[in-house]
């Protein structure tokens, strides 16, 4: 099996060939970045091997350095290794599925194990998903358990409840925890379980439903919480409490995506008091971060400011939230109209991606986008009206990771929705109907349709059915829009806010 560390290191060589190429050439990082078709940023990231870009950056890098083919050929080389890798894995999965069949339990021993995950080498490209979820479950706690077993300074009612429901009740995930641990209710091995479970979570995130993904990660919460009560877990508590700080992380996305606002600010506040109990000030970044995101998507400009600032306090200076959050700030910015504090907020976004370490999450619910400069740079160009600099934004994210046939889709379907989108309004602005209408169907298709995909999907059949009312391509796509939230509701039952973001 081919070692992951070996295709890092074919990463990192082709960058440093892409800079020996370009310092022969007497470029700097900015005046090649044209030529690519990308950011400065990015040629940056790739010289480092911090980033993964297509076959056609390196065609045109051949073409602008002069290396007759010879990055190209490299890049095939480095693609080929990757295929093999995930060959590898596929077969030795293959053959463990193969093994649990024939070990005389009828097939039940996978069910019997929901936590247990394919054990994959760090930088391997393949995860393989994790059995949870694989029955309807309703939720088992009132908000008045929730409560209690947060420690919101309610008495810890519902504890008899949920060993009453168990097992029979509870998603299958915290099963599989509460019978892992002994009975004093901690073990050596309890911790090395919830943090199998949080990683799980935080890699299938964004391609999981969010209704029934809310049950599970709020079962696994409130395990924690009991955890945390328990006497022999106590020289573990700080431990426990970042691990409920993710968890909590986690549920306030998750009710964001559903437009629960109410609970997605119980959640955020919930990882504030555990980010400031283990002194963990990423936690609360990422908190900041949804708080950005409800403001951001309410049409609430000045309000999202304020919260990204604040949490780039908070958030340590070269870690992934802090340069998220600057990239938050320069979308907010947008949404005033703010051409200025965009561009100096864009800078500042940009030098701190640069900063980043090498092993920054680029996969996952908590990692940063670098296929742009940065993250969010269409959304916010679109919003100063710049639609064909908006639109060509968007092209280059989609052909990084979503492909224009729409590969990827699977593993982030709402970003990609919410990429089309971005391109559909921007398209939209330029007066081209076909392409518009062609881009904004694309989106609808995609899975896992949440409250952000659906304010810009409504914004998008607005500005449709306002300037090109009277085609048949804006009609349709007012049906196909109206049947898609009628299908697939993502919210709480309010409306798109009036004033809210166009992209």
């Amino acid at each position: 099996m081919i070692d992951p560390n070996e295709v890092v290191a074919a990463r990192r060589a082709l960058g440093r060939q892409l800079a020996r190429y370009r310092q022969a050439a007497g470029l700097t990082q900015h005046q090649l970045a044209p030529h690519t078709h990308y950011g400065r940023s990015t040629v940056a990231n790739v010289e480092v091997g911090r980033q993964n870009v297509p076959r056609g950056f390196w065609e045109r890098a051949d073409t602008a350095l002069g290396a007759g083919g010879k990055l190209t050929a490299q890049y095939d080389e480095l693609v080929a290794l990757v295929r093999q890798q995930r060959r590898d894995i596929a077969e030795a999965e293959a053959a463990r599925r193969a093994a649990s069949k024939d070990d005389g339990t009828g097939g039940t021993r996978r069910d019997l194990a929901a936590v247990e995950l394919a054990v994959v080498a760090p930088g391997s490209i393949t995860v393989y998903p994790v059995a949870f979820g694989e029955q309807e479950v309703s939720p088992v706690p009132t908000r008045r358990e929730v409560f209690g077993y947060l420690g919101a300074g309610l008495t810890a009612v519902g504890l008899g409840q949920i060993t009453t429901k168990w097992p029979a009740e509870l998603p299958r995930v915290v099963q599989a925890l509460e019978a892992t641990r002994e009975a004093d209710g901690y073990n050596s091995a309890t911790l090395e379980n919830l943090s199998t479970v949080i990683d799980h979570y935080k890699r299938t995130f964004r391609s999981t439903p969010p209704a029934g993904l809310y049950d599970e990660i709020l079962g696994v919460r409130i395990h924690t919480g009991l955890l945390l009560n328990n006497a022999g877990a106590a020289n573990s508590r700080p431990d426990l409490m970042v691990a409920a700080g993710w968890l909590s992380n986690l549920l306030a996305l998750v009710t964001h995506d559903l437009d629960d606002r109410a609970a997605s600010l119980v959640w955020c506040a919930d990882v504030e008091r555990c980010a400031g109990e283990t002194r963990h000030p990423e936690l609360a970044g990422w908190a900041a971060q949804t708080r950005v995101l409800m403001s951001f998507y309410d049409g609430q400009a000045n309000e999202a400011i304020m919260h990204a600032q604040r949490g780039q306090q908070l958030a340590p200076l070269c870690t992934v939230a802090h340069a998220k959050l600057l990239a938050q700030e320069m979308r907010a910015w947008a949404l005033l109209g703010n051409a200025d504090k965009v561009t100096t907020t864009r800078r500042r976004a940009e030098k701190a991606i640069t900063r980043l370490p090498d092993n920054a999450p680029t996969q996952g619910t908590f990692s940063i986008s670098l296929a742009d400069d940065p993250p969010y740079t269409a959304t916010s160009l679109l919003l100063l009206g710049r639609y064909q600099e908006a639109a060509e934004a968007a092209w280059r994210v989609i052909a990084a990771f979503y492909g224009r046939a729409g590969d990827g889709r699977g593993a982030h379907p709402s970003g990609f929705a919410r990429t089309y989108l971005v391109l559909a309004l921007a398209l939209a602005g330029l007066g081209k109907l076909d392409e518009a209408y062609a881009a904004g169907s694309v989106a609808l298709e995609a899975p896992r349709l949440v409250w952000s995909v659906a304010v810009l999907a409504r914004k998008l059949d607005r500005i449709l059915m306002r300037d090109f009312a009277d085609t048949a391509e804006a009609q349709e796509y007012h049906e196909r829009y109206v049947a898609t939230i009628q299908r697939e509701p993502p919210t709480s039952g309010r409306s798109a806010p009036a004033n809210g973001p166009s992209s």
